[in-house]
């Protein structure tokens, strides 16, 4: 296969056989990407606009705002892929699905609040790596190594633990995923949480005072971190718990309110349990590792804060997700990069590189599900369905065949 493999069909024999209309798919496509944006967007926004008590118009129109970067998005994959057919006469394997999307996703990105284009270039930066990684793996480049997403995240986590502490300058570039892995307690805080339970219950119940002189003894600092360990460890969990609950919930909304049935199997699932012990553990596991490598073997703050994160870093093999792995080394290689910046050894971003790494990525990922569909997880896939109103599975890939990537080894919908 070479970039430069040529096919002369037309944009509806290979790009959209459902319909002849450019325009018509383009528009079909960019109304079902507005409103599963509105889906996906709004319940989250009106969540945040009740926790950071802001009014419910302004969540609405951030909702549609981002409703129509989606939307511009689907309609653009159209619009561009039928245009550069269309300009140079003929498919290549650049021009068939990856430069279009490039183009078409950088535009849109720019529909967006330059607040939330960092994040979207973040989130589909994992994802685009990954598919890489596959492409690679498929050439014979690359092989996986057994635990991999355990070791990368282990590392990972060494890394920004010990970039966070000889960095000062990074606490403003720390978002709030970061903290859950470092300060859950200002999320939740468990131990607050029970005093106030226990207050409640004292004042209907008579319960035994505790002895003045037991109140005013301080423990030891022993005692002090392992209790403190154990309350950040419970609130990582219940923190784990209850945002993968929510996200479940979110995700799955619609299903709900036709059939409340299933409320129970989302918010009581296997998985919130296990994405609970993940993060409480680390938390709790980082801690006591911390004091153990101060207090005894009187390791520097940066050097036991590394060892600490790599060690506790182990929790991962409670969840085994890629998709966490892959965050975190993407936001060490970030922290890194913010570093790099403040000591002037590297240029700050311009102001569109987070559109350009947006429009690369998602270009990876469309490229991979039209031409190397077998390249592509059933998690992107099924993203990309819900983008495009299932039509992405229409695309004629035996046709596409002819430019050498093997686009009809594996059907779309396999494995799904």
């Amino acid at each position: 296969m070479t970039v430069f493999s040529k096919l002369t069909a037309t944009c509806h024999e290979a790009g959209h056989p459902w319909s002849p209309s450019c325009l018509n798919t383009a528009s079909e496509i960019g109304v079902h990407a507005f409103v599963e944006g509105l889906r996906l967007y709004l319940p989250f926004y009106l969540i945040g606009a009740i926790w950071r008590r802001k009014t419910a118009r302004k969540a609405l129109v951030e909702a549609i705002r981002s409703s129509m970067f989606l939307s511009a998005n689907g309609a653009n994959m159209v619009l561009f892929h039928c245009a550069l057919r269309r300009l140079l006469g003929c498919y290549y394997t650049a021009t068939a699905a990856f430069l279009p999307n490039f183009i078409g996703s950088f535009l849109a990105l720019l529909v967006e609040r330059k607040s939330r284009r960092g994040l979207l270039a973040f989130y589909v930066a994992n994802m685009g790596i990954d598919t890489l990684f596959r492409m690679l793996k498929f050439r014979g480049f690359a092989r996986s190594i057994p635990c991999g997403d355990v070791w990368m995240f282990c590392l990972a986590m060494g890394s920004l633990m010990y970039l966070s502490k000889t960095n000062p300058s990074l606490r403003e570039a720390e978002d709030r995923v970061f903290k859950l892995f470092v300060e859950p307690t200002s999320y939740v805080d468990v131990k607050n949480v029970a005093m106030r339970v226990v207050r409640l219950v004292r004042a209907y119940l008579p319960l035994p005072t505790i002895p003045p002189q037991w109140s005013t003894q301080r423990p030891s600092s022993i005692v002090s971190t392992i209790l403190n360990s154990v309350n950040t460890g419970c609130s990582g969990f219940v923190l784990g718990y209850l945002i993968t609950a929510a996200f479940s919930l979110a995700g799955s909304l619609s299903k709900i309110l036709f059939n409340p049935r299933l409320l129970k199997g989302y918010l009581f699932s296997w998985w919130n349990f296990r994405m609970g012990c993940f993060l409480g553990s680390f938390n709790c596991g980082y801690r006591l590792i911390f004091y153990v490598l101060r207090s005894v073997l009187r390791l520097s703050v940066s050097k036991a804060s590394a060892l600490a994160g790599c060690i506790s870093g182990l929790s991962m093999f409670f969840v085994r997700s890629s998709a966490v792995s892959l965050y975190s080394a993407t936001k060490a290689i970030e922290f890194a990069y913010a570093v790099a910046v403040h000591k002037g050894k590297l240029p700050s971003p311009f102001y569109y590189a987070d559109a350009l790494i947006y429009g690369f990525f998602f270009g990876i990922m469309v490229h991979a599900a039209i031409l190397e569909s077998h390249n592509l997880t059933p998690r992107y896939k099924r993203l990309l369905l819900k983008l495009t109103a299932n039509r992405i599975r229409e695309v004629n890939s035996k046709l596409l065949d002819q430019l050498g990537t093997k686009a009809s080894l594996k059907p779309f919908l396999e494995s799904l």
